[in-house]
């Protein structure tokens, strides 16, 4: 009787123990995280998500064409997305509402189609080119070629960057044709021989863009000396704190900034 009341608990703890195994261990919740806002960021994002969704599997991060840093607050403000991707520091009147997270700074840089056949100018050659004073690469050893100018809105932070960085007060050529946003920027110089103009340097390599990225007076755009650079990072809203948090830790994790700097951010 005894040896039968042993076998039968022996029995029941290892068929406990088998049930054990067999239930399976409840996977992670799957987080999809839509990000959009400034056309020179939410590139450089979405190039360096898949690094992060490898190691967080049940992570899926998309990304909408950027429009502008305060295009993306509005976004998030009215739910319609997760990350608002920035070209500049919150103000204090939108930290009361969002929480913003610094990720490097980016160098406002010019940039040609690679017909110009040109690597190199100065900064005063520069400023002729977009006052329209000098209309032919071959003027300045490039390629025989009419210059095509593009640029950004007078109230546009990259605008501001490049007048920091190079122009000074010009008055961009009457013939300057306006790029409505970083994206059409950088494919406008893509597809057209002759042209030129500005791009977060970034953005340029996280878009793969066939441009060339158009040195002056040997200045180096990813030096924090370099008086074109633009901070860049990403705010969401505070009730999103837990879905978010894995993502920004990894942005600011070394992981995470050396992927960044692999596209020229400065950190």
């Amino acid at each position: 009787m005894k040896r039968y009341w042993l076998l039968t608990v022996i029995y029941l703890l290892v068929a406990c123990g088998q049930n054990q195994n067999d239930i399976e261990t409840p996977s992670a919740p799957s987080i999809s995280l839509l990000i959009s806002g400034s056309g020179g960021t939410t590139p450089v994002l979405a190039y360096i998500a898949p690094n992060f969704t490898a190691d967080h599997p049940n992570y899926r991060i998309l990304t909408l064409q950027g429009s502008s840093t305060d295009g993306g607050i509005n976004a998030l403000r009215e739910n319609l997305i997760d990350i608002a991707a920035m070209s500049r520091a919150a103000t204090a009147s939108e930290m009361e509402t969002i929480t913003y997270i610094k990720i490097g700074l980016a160098g406002e840089v010019p940039i040609i189609h690679p017909a110009a056949a040109l690597t190199d100018i100065t900064s005063e050659e520069l400023r002729a080119v977009f006052a329209g004073e000098i209309s032919n690469w071959s003027e300045l050893g490039g390629a025989d070629l009419a210059i095509q100018v593009y640029v950004r809105g007078d109230s546009s932070i990259h605008t501001h960057a490049m007048r920091k960085a190079v122009f000074n007060d010009i008055v961009f050529t009457e013939n300057a044709v306006l790029a409505s946003s970083m994206e059409n920027m950088i494919d406008i110089v893509d597809t057209t021989p002759g042209a030129v103009g500005y791009a977060s340097y970034p953005a340029v390599l996280a878009t793969r863009a066939d441009v060339i990225v158009l040195g002056f007076d040997s200045v180096d755009p990813i030096s924090n000396a370099y008086p074109g650079l633009l901070e860049i990072g990403l705010s969401y809203l505070p009730d999103r704190e837990p879905d978010i948090a894995p993502f920004v830790a990894w942005l600011l994790s070394d992981e995470g900034q050396a992927a960044l700097r692999e596209l020229r951010v400065v950190p």
